[in-house]
């Protein structure tokens, strides 16, 4: 047994059956494979409130009241947090803290959470992705009228003047921070 009850992200009947088929979550699998029942009990118990959120490619994410506390095996994310936990970035989410967990390929961090997007948003999002990929893309002044499309070229302008890419801001990494700024929250891609 590689989770416990409140670290479980999947029933205790699939847990053990994980694999990396398309149909289950590769984040889980691959957490679960570093995750050992005594990292679980001491995870737990320093956040005993926290609650299963979703999971991604690389990791497994939960809740905690106003943070997010996301368990990753992906070393270039670590690194992006520690780099935001250094010197915070007005469009990245707040980094709380950045850790490996003892010598492990597994990482814990711990983010503010943020409100996500709308459906419509999303739409705005993906229909303004794809219109990336014109170079001048950034100087159309008019072109958008809804009020998320520039907030989201200025997050992109942000993220490049602080050194970050923009390839993985994208409708379901990005989300209002408690200001009420599109911010990313997931690293995974942002160096």
């Amino acid at each position: 047994m590689s989770w416990l009850s409140k670290t479980s992200s999947l029933p205790h009947e699939k847990r053990d059956s994980l694999n990396t088929s398309r149909e289950k979550p590769y984040g889980n699998w691959r957490v679960n494979r570093k995750m050992t029942p005594e990292l679980a009990m001491e995870e737990e118990a320093k956040f005993p409130t926290m609650e299963y959120l979703n999971s991604g490619n690389f990791g497994v994410a939960y809740t905690l009241d106003h943070k997010v506390v996301k368990y990753t095996v992906d070393r270039e994310e670590y690194i992006a947090a520690l780099k935001v936990l250094k010197n915070p970035v007005p469009c990245i989410a707040t980094i709380f803290s950045a850790e490996q967990l003892h010598d492990l390929n597994l990482y814990r961090i711990v983010v503010e959470k943020v409100k996500t997007l709308d459906h419509d948003e999303r739409k705005i999002i993906s229909y303004l992705r794809d219109k990336i990929k014109d170079k001048d893309f950034y100087f159309w002044k008019d072109e958008f009228k809804h009020p998320i499309a520039k907030q989201y070229i200025t997050m992109l302008k942000c993220l490049e003047a602080h050194g970050y890419s923009i390839g993985d801001a994208h409708k379901k990494n990005i989300g209002y921070n408690k200001k009420g700024r599109l911010v990313l929250f997931d690293l995974g891609l942002a160096l």
